[in-house]
């Protein structure tokens, strides 16, 4: 899976836990993204394997370095 910035994800926390939010950074030699909890603005990283898309990215025109078209 290729992940956006400003991709909506919901990604494991834990054992059996998730929570969603928005991608901000994405390394894809690592193969790891940053995301933005949607709840609490806390940052997670980790593995895109770890991560599912739910909705590619909608943010704002300018939000996440998206230009909006």
């Amino acid at each position: 899976m290729t992940f956006e910035r400003g991709d909506l994800v919901e990604y494991q926390t834990g054992h059996g836990e998730y929570a969603t939010g928005r991608v901000t950074v994405v390394n894809h030699a690592d193969e790891t993204v940053e995301v933005e909890d949607e709840d609490d603005g806390s940052t997670w990283s980790g593995l895109m394997d770890y991560a599912t898309l739910l909705e590619k990215g909608r943010s704002p025109a300018g939000e996440y370095g998206l230009t909006g078209s």
